[in-house]
């Protein structure tokens, strides 16, 4: 019992970090696109 009761509590942990893990990822992602594109814009401008 207490076995599985640790096995869930890891499950949960676990997918709580790929949570994060996720929006981490696609937060860097988001900024490295909006820098791409404001260099872009920067290097059309001059």
């Amino acid at each position: 019992r207490g076995y599985v009761l640790g096995a869930k509590r890891t499950k949960m942990i676990v997918y709580r970090l790929q949570k994060r893990d996720f929006l981490i990822i696609s937060s860097v992602l988001l900024l490295f696109c909006l820098n791409f594109f404001i260099n872009q814009k920067l290097n059309l401008k001059i």
